[in-house]
Order: structure tokens, then C-alpha cells, then sequence
């Protein structure tokens, strides 16, 4: 299942062999990365700006489309970047800063 967390996937594995029912999060933040942040969440480096220290904006979705999709209700606006940076990947986390 690349592409989720290392938490997610064992979340969804879980959930198939009917051992857990995973619990929605109370938000959701959109973090940027100058790096592949990777499964397991140890690689990339997130970059800071001038909204959050830890760099993660919450984010809203708005209603599923097609039982496939669906978009982001608000605009997510990390400011500007506190110093030189690129950001090459995003990863989206239950919490403002770990998770």
C-alpha cells in the first residue's frame, strides 16, 4: 500500500480482518516536505513558514464526488516560507504537529 503511512496501512489491514474499526480524526493537517517523507514518516524534512512553526494548515474536504474524490472546501495557505526552502512532497496527518 505504498503511498500511505505505515499507521494507516495496518489501520485499513485491520479493519478488513474485522479486528478494529479505525476512528476518524478530530482534523486534518497538510504538511509540506523537501523530502519523501516515507511510509514510516522518517524521511524529508518539513517546512516551516510564517502560519505554523511545525508547517501543517488544517485542512476542510467538502462533499465525496463519484464515490471517488473529493476537494478540499477552503483554501490551504501556509504563508510564507520562513527562510529558503523547497517543498517537493505533502503528506496529510491527524495532528498539527507529530502524528
Amino acid at each position: 500500500m505504498s503511498g500511505l503511512s505505515t499507521y494507516t496501512q495496518n489501520a485499513i489491514l485491520n479493519w478488513l480482518k474485522g479486528t478494529a474499526m479505525p476512528t476518524a480524526p478530530a482534523g486534518v493537517y497538510v504538511g509540506l516536505f523537501n523530502g519523501d517523507p516515507t511510509d514510516a514518516g522518517s524521511g524529508g524534512a518539513e517546512v516551516t513558514t510564517t502560519v505554523r512553526t511545525a508547517g501543517r494548515v488544517a485542512a476542510t474536504f467538502g462533499t465525496i464526488t463519484g464515490n471517488t474524490s473529493m476537494a478540499n472546501s477552503a483554501d490551504v495557505d501556509f504563508g510564507q516560507a520562513a527562510g529558503a526552502a523547497t517543498a517537493s512532497h505533502f503528506g496529510l496527518f491527524s495532528a498539527a504537529s507529530g502524528g
